[in-house]
């Protein structure tokens, strides 16, 4: 089984959904398209400025709050206790698909949670999806 983590989008469904109906940015897309496709050994948890880090079938309302460096800080000792337990399972692959503040954010709750080898995104979004797709259809 793989471990995909999306941070989430701002552009959001109107109605309270599972945050991966929810959020409907671009690496959104990309990962239903995929599910719907076949691909199945992934799980997926939601990096949410709002919720911290979230199973993709947490129900959960709109919103609209930013990641600021702030919440950034509040977030990450929780972030890091739901990585703990989420680092006790045996994964075949870690995917963190987040831009850089999140990344920033992920990095520190996993100081603090015990490090292990993820890939992450990186490039301008058109790359990024790419990768996405690559990893996911792997």
């Amino acid at each position: 089984m793989r471990l995909l983590i999306l941070a989430c989008s701002q552009r959001k469904r109107p109605a309270p959904a599972p945050a991966l109906e929810l959020y409907d940015g671009p690496a959104y897309r990309v990962v239903r398209r995929a599910l719907r496709n076949g691909v199945h050994d992934v799980e997926v948890w939601v990096l949410s400025a709002e919720h911290g880090l979230i199973p993709a079938n947490q129900v959960i309302a709109p919103y609209d709050r930013r990641l600021t460096r702030a919440r950034a800080i509040e977030l990450a000792i929780p972030i890091s206790r739901v990585l703990t337990n989420l680092w006790q399972r045996e994964w075949d692959d870690v995917y963190i698909e987040a831009g850089r503040l999140y990344q920033s954010l992920i990095s520190v709750a996993m100081t603090w949670s015990g490090a292990r080898p993820v890939r992450w995104s990186a490039g301008a979004i058109g790359k990024r999806m790419q990768a996405l797709k690559k990893w996911l259809y792997s």
